[in-house]
């Protein structure tokens, strides 16, 4: 016996979280028919029980959850009305399940659209968060590109066509130290399963790739930046005619050839 009352505080709270069985709901639910006070406890406490799951992170309920709770809601609306209890007693305890029934549904569609617009938030935040990075992307781009085309250690080499596959010539901007290279150049186009790579021939040791490429219609082509390691002092730049999707070594004929510096 608690203040008078047959159940204790956290009686209330089980009774709300859903963990009580058999005698103790139906022992609960006689006693708040006629207890106001003991009802106003349990109100409480499905109170700080929804408290509480608003402050857990939104999880999308799946079509078999939101189906049970549902039925469940049906299952104590049905209970209610069939309940063998005097028509007198019955009322209150009517009154109140319809009461937190409508709650409770109340609660589900707000959680719902709580998770929707948390929802809708997210995928605005990775949205902004993935073009921020792709304009932080394009600026080092730009900057690199900037670094290349202003430092004194970059050269120039000019690549000779080599017939019979292209008949104009090609240039590359390179600079060793900082590992950096662009290439421009005109070239007729390929078959299908056919693709352009630029090579970095180095003083000793293989060719290192450096970029698959295709021209476009009107034969313009170019590779601006691709991953090469810095401090390879370079003999010779080259374009080859490779398989769809290049090579690790050069396979195919010469299409543009110059020494390096």
């Amino acid at each position: 016996m608690t203040n008078e009352h047959p159940y204790r505080e956290e009686d209330f709270d089980l009774y709300a979280l859903g963990v009580l069985e058999g005698d103790e709901i139906s022992g609960i639910d006689s006693h708040i028919a006629t207890c106001s006070a003991c009802a106003k406890k349990l109100a409480d406490a499905r109170g700080r029980i929804a408290l509480l799951s608003l402050t857990a992170p939104p999880q999308e309920p799946s079509i078999a959850v939101r189906q049970r709770l549902l039925d469940q809601i049906r299952e104590e609306r049905a209970a209610t009305r069939e309940s063998p209890a005097p028509r007198a007693e019955r009322a209150p305890v009517r009154w109140w399940n319809l009461a937190w029934g409508s709650a409770a549904l109340a609660l589900v569609v707000f959680t719902i659209f709580l998770w929707v617009a948390n929802d809708r938030l997210r995928h605005q935040l990775e949205d902004q968060q993935a073009s921020a990075k792709q304009q932080m992307a394009m600026m080092e781009r730009a900057r690199a590109i900037a670094a290349l085309l202003s430092s004194p250690q970059t050269v120039t080499v000019n690549l000779a066509p080599k017939a019979p596959v292209a008949t104009e010539p090609g240039r590359v901007l390179y600079n060793e130290r900082q590992g950096a290279l662009i290439y421009a150049g005109t070239l007729p186009q390929l078959a299908a399963d056919k693709s352009y790579e630029l090579w970095v021939i180095p003083q000793t040791g293989n060719p290192i790739p450096a970029g698959v490429f295709s021209p476009k219609p009107d034969g313009d082509a170019d590779v601006v930046l691709p991953k090469i390691p810095a401090g390879v002092s370079a003999k010779a730049f080259a374009v080859t005619v490779e398989p769809l999707g290049g090579k690790d070594q050069p396979t195919g004929p010469l299409a543009q050839v110059g020494a390096g510096i």
